[in-house]
């Protein structure tokens, strides 16, 4: 910039420009999941067990507070698998999709692909996005997985930050 330009209007200019990267970076966040079929991360367990009793039939409770659910309708996912905190607040949910059933769950569909961080390899492939923290829920990451190119397997809602790192190691596997 030149040193005719007043530094007043070189600092606005900043500002501006600085306020359209922070909205296009929202912009990509805002169509992200924020639940999976009403259970979202930060979900006291009273409501979540509420919700999942409509929509699903108790499987198994697993090792720290965790458990499978297998869903009435199997249109989009078959099972939902949901962890909770020692706050008895929804740490992560995870649907396994449906391969046969009528609503593919494509990596697009959940995300902005160019916003994601990407682990793709023959095989697997793997789209991350990391969500801020809100007033409404705590920062979480969203992420789709699966074997195939076109569609995933596996979607996950799971809280970042604070969680014991054994937990994260085994939440990862």
């Amino acid at each position: 910039m030149s040193k005719h330009f007043p530094k007043t209007n070189k600092l606005l200019i900043l500002a501006a420009l600085l306020l359209t990267l922070i909205g296009c970076a929202n912009k990509s966040l805002a169509g992200l999941p924020k639940d999976i079929l009403g259970i979202g991360v930060g979900m006291g367990k009273t409501d979540a067990q509420k919700r999942l009793e409509e929509i699903a039939v108790f499987e198994r409770s697993e090792d720290k507070g965790q458990q499978v659910w297998r869903l009435k309708d199997t249109s989009q996912f078959i099972i939902l698998s949901v962890g909770y905190d020692a706050e008895n607040k929804v740490r992560y949910v995870a649907g396994i999709t449906n391969e046969n059933g009528t609503r593919k769950l494509s990596y697009a569909d959940v995300g902005d692909l160019n916003s994601s961080k990407q682990n793709v390899s023959p095989g697997n492939y793997e789209y991350i996005w990391d969500v801020p923290e809100t007033p409404a829920h705590p920062a979480y990451q969203v992420v789709a997985h699966g074997n195939k190119p076109e569609y995933s397997m596996l979607l996950t809602l799971k809280k970042t930050g604070g969680q014991d790192p054994d937990e994260e190691e085994r939440e990862r596997r």
